[in-house]
């Protein structure tokens, strides 16, 4: 029975290691293929847009392919035996937290750009394909957080953005060309909604 009971903490043992070893596999896979994501936004805004907007996402680059984020990911996967994806939450909201508490204003709204780069990288996680409003006639999209990524995709299509209280959302669809209108109050909109 000694043995069966180490036969069993071995196994045991072995299949903790191959689920971590599976979950770090998949995260660096993700991050791969966010960063490939990024390379074509940073295309895309030069391309469409100019270097002030390219900057944008070569930045989001520079801070995903920190290796630090990786290894602390890979920590909670050792010490807390979690998904990768809950895993890379927890490292990534952290670190959009501590941008949150700088007390520089431009700064603390680089917070968006981490939940950019948690957002892309979670759906490339979960397999999810990532898919935009489609629109076959003018449309204007008014929204509480739209995703910089997300803005440079409309504004490519010519999709009319605004984002409420996000300079960098609003400068982004500023300097494409687009007219922005003011957020209209919630109770205004909520009648036709229904």
């Amino acid at each position: 029975t000694t043995s069966s009971l180490a036969d069993t903490i071995t196994d045991s043992t072995a299949s903790v290691r191959n689920t971590i070893a599976s979950n770090t596999g998949q995260l660096r896979q993700a991050i791969d293929q966010t960063l490939a994501d990024l390379n074509a936004l940073t295309e895309l805004a030069e391309h469409k847009f100019n270097a002030d907007i390219a900057a944008i996402f070569a930045g989001h680059h520079t801070l995903l392919d920190d290796e630090d984020l990786f290894d602390a990911a890979n920590d909670r996967l050792l010490t807390e035996q979690c998904s990768a994806e809950w895993a890379w939450h927890q490292v990534l909201m952290e670190l959009s937290q501590q941008y949150r508490q700088l007390d520089d204003a431009y700064l603390q709204a680089r917070y968006i750009d981490v939940d950019d780069i948690l957002q892309r990288t979670l759906r490339h996680l979960q397999g999810i394909k990532e898919t935009l409003p489609f629109a076959s006639e003018p449309t204007i999209i008014i929204a509480d957080n739209i995703s910089p990524s997300t803005v440079l995709q409309l504004a490519a299509s010519k999709a009319r953005t605004k984002q409420a209280e996000e300079g960098q959302i609003i400068w982004l669809a500023e300097s494409s060309g687009f007219h922005l209108s003011p957020v209209l109050d919630a109770s205004v909109c909520s009648p036709a909604l229904g």
